[in-house]
C-alpha cells in the first residue's frame, strides 16, 4: 500500500508542474518580437492593414504553447512634420476588429504603445492584423507616415494532456505490479 501511495504522489506531482514557464535566455526580454520597419504615407481617409506573426523561437506557435496574457505589446511609431493628423488604431481579433485608440494631433517622431489581449494572437494561430485611418481637418491632401510597428510578448508551455494521462497510468502501473509482487 506504502508503494502505491508514492505512486500517487509522484504523479499529482507530475501533473502540477506540467505547466511549466520557459525561463527567458535574458531576463526581462520577450521571448518573440516581430518588428516591421516601414515609410508608408497614409493620407487623410485612407485604411492601411498590415499584419504581426510571432516570430522568433516558436514559429509557427506548437499546440503545446501559448501566448501569456497581459504581456503582448503593440508599438507603433509614426512622423508627422505638420502636426495636424490624428490615426484611428484599430486590431483584429477573436472575430472582430478592436478600437485601440487614436493618437491625437502628431508633430515629428511618436511612438504610441498598447496592450493586446493574448487571446487575439491565441485564436488566429499567432496573428495579429492592425488596420490605421489617418483623420484631419485640414483637407485631403494631409497626411502622416507610419514608420515602425512591433508586437512582442512572451509564451508559456501548456501541459498535453495526453502526456499526463500517460505519465499517471504509467505510475498507476507500475505500482499496481509492485502491489501484486509484495502479495505473492
Amino acid at each position: 500500500m506504502k508503494k502505491f501511495s508514492i505512486a500517487v504522489v509522484v504523479a499529482c506531482l507530475m501533473a502540477l508542474t506540467a505547466g511549466t514557464v520557459f525561463a527567458d535566455m535574458i531576463p526581462g526580454d520577450p521571448d518573440f518580437v516581430d518588428t516591421k520597419y516601414f515609410n508608408q504615407w497614409i493620407g487623410t481617409g485612407a485604411w492601411f492593414y498590415y499584419t504581426h506573426a510571432i516570430t522568433g523561437p516558436y514559429t509557427p506557435i506548437p499546440d503545446a504553447y501559448t501566448v501569456d496574457p497581459d504581456s503582448v505589446k503593440l508599438e507603433i511609431t509614426y512622423y508627422d512634420g505638420g502636426g495636424r493628423e490624428s490615426i484611428w488604431q484599430y486590431a483584429y481579433g477573436e472575430g472582430e476588429w478592436h478600437f485601440l485608440g487614436s493618437t491625437g494631433s502628431m508633430s515629428g517622431y511618436e511612438d504610441f504603445e498598447f496592450q493586446i489581449d493574448a487571446d487575439w494572437l491565441n485564436s488566429s494561430g499567432g496573428s495579429l492584423t492592425v488596420a490605421l485611418r489617418a483623420n484631419s481637418a485640414y483637407g485631403s491632401d494631409s497626411g502622416t507616415y507610419l514608420k515602425r510597428s512591433v508586437l512582442s510578448g512572451d509564451v508559456s508551455v501548456v501541459p498535453v494532456p495526453g502526456a499526463v494521462l500517460l505519465g499517471v497510468l504509467g505510475l498507476g502501473a507500475a505500482g499496481m505490479k509492485l502491489r501484486r509482487r509484495n502479495a505473492a
